[in-house]
């Protein structure tokens, strides 16, 4: 069947498409606020002192993980299957972080009681990961109201918020570091006064929303669900976040620095596939329901989605040096050289999110924690062999294994257990490309040559998956 002027335009006017749109012209704006920003950053910030902020926020992120045992993501699972005691649970949920919370304060001053500012990971506890414990502990509270949005698809409210919460934090932490000069501690600080301020208010606003009822069974119930996904959280943290630990720890937060630099890019990247879960989720649920007459529509999203995004990869590689060049001096401007890799093991992450629902669905948790458990457990003594040896290739080598094993993993057992026919193959190629990237960058790194690669490539992968977006907008 051809596709006609009216299956596009329907597709244009339907409502899951007014949502990303609106996200991602949100998400541009930001990305754009955030490219501006980073350069003028650097400028007060050494390499060393970025190295330990971003140290700071991969504790943050391990650090919430590991304390409130993953029970969010019951918030988000009920909502969005629509369970008659959803509002039960999100309650009995709330007060068990809000428990939480009070225990992780007294601990924390005591352990400061304990150990002042000696170092952890080669930062001082106070005041770095002193404040950063705390900020963490109430970010916990917008991260439950978060995904309440996404569950009842409140997508622009969601949007709203944290584009508000972003220019908050930005200015507060310009704020701190230009005129007070606090280097990384602009930046928690900021953390710090806005999740503590958000917090309260959340609080009372899920309360008035969902009720004050606490069920013990129902939070049991949520515990049951939550703990075995604690290895598949911390698997996802060793993803993204162990590199920076090992390398702050085995190199120094320099070398850190500078590495962040090249994941910004990434993260940047990372923002439009936060668009597309958003709206996948909801939209594969739906669909998988009656998988055998959806099926298409189902298995050709995933080469489709990492087409496009292979596209967006391929630009930002190309150019890397000349974004670098022109937004960074002194001993930034060598990250350039790792981009490439770093968006090709993005896109490798954008499979396993393609793919992983299949196991959500089948309520396949344990098969999850088991599956990302391993991969994380390989990767620690990957990372960390690679890493003592290679430095930041070795963290951008590291990334690229580990996401790689995500996609494909998950891929391989959600096969065994639904028998989708998924264009891995395809897939793979789309990954793969814009890698290519890096012969340019190493040995004909001229303007005119890697706008011809641009064209070249992008052609070819429209042609790739041409028939996949017929599937999908007819």
């Amino acid at each position: 069947m051809k596709y006609t002027f009216t299956h596009i335009n329907g597709f244009f006017k339907n409502r899951f498409f007014n949502f990303i749109s609106f996200y991602f012209s949100v998400q541009v704006l930001q990305t754009i606020i955030t490219f501006f920003l980073l350069p003028f950053i650097t400028r007060f910030l050494s390499p060393d002192q970025l190295g330990i902020y971003a140290t700071c926020l991969t504790f943050s992120y391990f650090f919430i993980i590991v304390f409130f045992l993953g029970v969010t993501e019951v918030v988000y699972f009920s909502l969005l299957n629509k369970d008659s005691s959803k509002k039960t649970i999100v309650s009995s949920v709330l007060y068990f972080e809000i428990f939480i919370i009070l225990l992780g304060l007294l601990l924390n001053f005591f352990f400061l009681f304990l150990v002042g500012e000696r170092t952890l990971f080669n930062i001082p506890f106070y005041p770095y990961l002193f404040f950063t414990i705390i900020f963490s502990l109430f970010y916990i509270l917008l991260n439950n109201y978060n995904l309440i949005l996404q569950a009842t698809e409140r997508l622009k409210l969601y949007t709203i918020l944290n584009f508000s919460v972003f220019l908050f934090i930005n200015l507060l932490s310009l704020y701190l570091l230009v005129f007070y000069e606090f280097g990384a501690m602009s930046f928690i600080y900021s953390y710090f006064i806005t999740y503590i301020l958000l917090g309260i208010f959340i609080v009372f606003h899920i309360f008035t929303q969902f009720g004050y009822s606490f069920d013990k069974k129902s939070l049991l119930d949520a515990l049951k669900f939550s703990i075995p996904l604690i290895p598949h959280n911390l698997a996802h943290w060793t993803r993204s976040n162990l590199d920076k630990i090992f390398l702050t720890t085995l190199a120094s937060p320099a070398h850190t620095g500078i590495y962040q630099i090249a994941i910004s890019f990434g993260n940047f990247f990372n923002f439009s596939i936060e668009g597309f879960r958003l709206i996948n989720n909801p939209r594969f649920f739906t669909l998988i329901q009656n998988q055998h007459d959806n099926e298409k529509k189902l298995v050709s999203i995933l080469p489709l989605s990492v087409g496009f995004y292979s596209i967006m990869a391929l630009l930002l590689s190309l150019f890397s040096y000349d974004l670098i060049s022109w937004l960074f001096r002194g001993p930034y401007i060598s990250s350039y050289i790792f981009i490439p890799l770093v968006m090709v093991s993005f896109l490798y992450y954008l499979i396993y999110i393609n793919l992983v629902n299949v196991l959500f669905y089948l309520k396949k948790t344990t098969l999850v924690s088991a599956i990302t458990g391993t991969i994380s457990i390989f990767n620690f003594f990957i990372c960390f062999i690679l890493i003592k040896q290679y430095q930041i290739w070795g963290a951008t080598i590291s990334l690229l294994i580990s996401n790689f094993l995500f996609g494909i993993l998950v891929y391989l057992f959600g096969k065994k257990h639904n028998r989708l026919k998924w264009p891995i193959w395809l897939s793979n190629i789309l990954c793969i490309l814009p890698g290519l990237s890096l012969f340019p960058l190493l040995y004909m790194n001229f303007i005119w040559f890697k706008i011809i690669i641009f064209i070249s490539i992008s052609t070819i992968i429209f042609f790739l998956i041409k028939n996949h977006l017929r599937n999908v907008i007819t």
